[in-house]
């Protein structure tokens, strides 16, 4: 319609960029993701209360979009992007709040790493047990904060493929460069950079090459330690910072480098 033409009129063009260089995981790394891991087992608590979700279902569709949105926002504040998703990619679209966001303000559980993991827990076993869709229909689409569970979830099971825009490669590592590190290290979260060598799927990248918050550094960071194979090319919004990208792109180029992901995907299990 002319009304869903003039919607597609709001984004900047994507350069896709290449890197060449491979960084391969050293043998205290893997122990570091172990250790990680853990730590994550003994922290983390079931999410056992109700949690607020919204659940757009795609009539005849196999593909299960989950949405782990930014630091802040929340449900209703996404609902556009989410509908933007689902009539553009022809998916169905899940998404979830952590604990403090939104409405999900449970009294016995605090907002902290541990429950944002066990959140996205929650959700994927919901998408499996009781919406019926296999991991490997699943699409894990982390923005910002939310490729923390993002990418730890997608360790955990073969899904279809995981899309990270405007990913850290951990929370400290945005403002403290590795010479630095260790002196910050105890109080660093989502540590990205621990997890990504271990994801099982196609991993693919949006990040806007003006991002003065997550500088574009952190999503370089993160496709290099991926093994090769599961390699997808970085696509750098030019002149982007952290919350424009659509603003700064156009709505149809935007939605066109997603649909080219989720080919991507489908061929790696074809």
């Amino acid at each position: 319609t002319q009304e869903e033409e003039e919607e597609d009129e709001e984004l900047l063009s994507i350069r896709s960029t290449i890197p060449l260089r491979q960084q391969q995981s050293t043998d205290t790394e893997e122990e570091d993701y172990r250790e990680e891991m853990k730590k994550i087992k003994t922290n983390k608590r079931y999410i056992d209360c109700k949690m607020p979700i919204a659940y757009l279902e795609y009539p005849n569709s196999e593909r299960l979009i989950i949405i782990s949105h930014g630091n802040a926002t929340d449900i209703g504040l996404m609902l556009p992007f989410m509908n933007m998703l689902h009539r553009h990619l022809y998916a169905s679209v899940l998404m979830y709040d952590y604990p403090g966001y939104g409405l999900f303000k449970p009294t016995t559980i605090k907002p902290s790493e541990s429950n944002v993991y066990a959140s996205i827990d929650r959700i994927v076993d919901y998408a499996v047990n009781t919406l019926g869709y296999a991991h490997d229909d699943i699409i894990l689409f982390g923005i910002s904060l939310g490729s923390g569970p993002s990418t730890y979830m997608a360790t955990k099971y073969k899904f279809r493929g995981l899309i990270l825009q405007s990913p850290f490669s951990s929370v400290v590592r945005t403002r403290v460069n590795s010479y630095f590190y260790s002196m910050f290290e105890d109080m660093d979260v989502f540590l990205n950079f621990k997890y990504i060598p271990h994801v099982q799927c196609k991993v693919a990248f949006i990040h806007g090459s003006a991002d003065a918050l997550v500088p574009f550094s952190c999503t370089e960071t993160l496709f290099h330690l991926l093994p090769p194979k599961y390699q997808c090319p970085i696509y750098s919004v030019y002149n982007a910072g952290h919350n424009d990208i659509i603003e700064k792109s156009t709505l149809a180029l935007y939605t066109s480098q997603l649909e080219t992901f989720l080919s991507i995907f489908d061929d790696a299990f074809s």
